[in-house]
């Protein structure tokens, strides 16, 4: 069953060091009732706040992609990013910035500048350190390197996206929308 969440940001919500939110103060965000008790759920609904627009659109897209509409695509987990990328209207070929490429030395990244919405390539230690590809979302404890990443399983699995927790102490590869 789907529900309509409203949000209302308040001074105190952004805190810290966060950049303050560009959405108008109260933003309609449809979360099926499911995931609305997610621990993820927060650090969602944050990323979107306070991601660039071009950002947040792909981290809209990609929500609505995972949990509205439970899509699946055809292919692995670089299609299904891409898939992403592409509905929000940033195509591979001109819509895309490469923010940084490492040449597969991650100790080059500059984790600092990894944003919402940003498409991420960077090696799986969770599942037996193969290549991997995803949306960040955001971070869950930066000192860890523990990101929230909206990721597609692929394989041939009948699974949707899922946002679930990564080490991505070793990303490779940054890419992300532009107007």
């Amino acid at each position: 069953m789907k529900k309509l969440l409203i949000v209302s940001l308040v001074a105190g919500f952004a805190g810290g060091c966060q950049q303050l939110p560009t959405k108008p103060e109260s933003v309609a965000i449809t979360i099926p009732a499911k995931f609305k008790s997610s621990k993820y759920t927060k650090v969602l609904l944050d990323a979107e706040n306070k991601a660039t627009p071009e950002g947040r659109r792909v981290l809209e897209t990609g929500r609505e992609m995972a949990l509205i509409n439970r899509e699946l695509v055809k292919g692995s987990c670089w299609d299904y990013a891409n898939a992403i990328f592409e509905r929000a209207g940033y195509p591979y070929r001109g819509k895309r910035e490469v923010v940084m490429n490492t040449k597969g030395d991650a100790l080059a990244i500059n984790f600092k500048s990894i944003q919402p919405g940003d498409f991420l390539s960077y090696v799986n230690h969770s599942f037996n350190d193969i290549k991997h590809t995803a949306i960040f979302v955001d971070w869950i404890d930066f000192d860890r390197k523990i990101g929230l990443m909206l990721s597609y399983a692929g394989q041939h699995r009948k699974e949707p996206a899922r946002y679930k927790a990564y080490d991505l102490s070793d990303v490779y590869y940054v890419a992300r929308a532009r107007g």
